[in-house]
């Protein structure tokens, strides 16, 4: 599930006209990387909730 933020982003012309498409389709690329990884993260705060449950 992506951000609705980055949903918005990705669809949105007025962004894809300011930085074109090369840098548009990059920018867009470059941030579900991000996405994906930033997800992939677990906390400290998790770690110490959800471990002891195990």
């Amino acid at each position: 599930m992506r951000s609705k933020r980055a949903l918005i982003t990705e669809g949105s012309e007025v962004v894809r006209k300011a930085l074109g498409d090369h840098v548009f389709d990059a920018f867009i690329k470059n941030k579900k990387i991000e996405w994906d990884l930033y997800r992939a993260q677990v906390t400290d705060y998790e770690l110490k909730k959800y471990l002891p449950v195990l």
